[in-house]
């Protein structure tokens, strides 16, 4: 997370996974339950480092949107962990909004959330999260 080019494009590369691979083959590789635990603790820190995390948060809500939407395609009967980690995501998102509105009117900064397109994109897949 220090180097913010290598943290961009590490989250690029998450949002990939979804695009290359079905659900079902990463929950059957190996060390799938280690993988998304580390993915899901990935993307809480990201979502807590909202001031610097910017547009890279994209990449890792798509990959969390686009698996959770593949749950009802997935003919395994290996656990898919989705069910621990989407809300966690969920929650994190949200409540790191809030903190970076309250921690910018604190300051009397500018509102993170001014930023419409950046917000938009990431509110897209929002829909997707909740009804999983």
């Amino acid at each position: 997370l220090a180097d913010h080019d290598n943290y961009h494009a590490f989250c690029r590369l998450l949002g990939r996974f979804k695009v290359n691979y079905q659900l079902s083959e990463l929950v059957n590789a190996d060390s799938y339950s280690d993988w998304i635990r580390l993915v899901a603790e990935f993307t809480l820190q990201s979502l807590q480092s909202w001031k610097w995390a910017g547009s890279s948060v994209y990449y890792l809500l798509n990959l969390w949107s686009k698996s959770a939407t593949s749950v009802r395609y997935l003919k395994s009967d290996k656990p898919n962990l989705l069910e621990e980690y989407v809300p966690k995501v969920i929650e994190c998102f949200v409540s790191s909004r809030f903190n970076s509105v309250q921690s910018e009117l604190s300051e009397l900064g500018e509102d993170p959330l001014d930023n419409v397109e950046v917000l938009q994109d990431q509110l897209e897949f929002f829909p997707y999260l909740c009804r999983f």
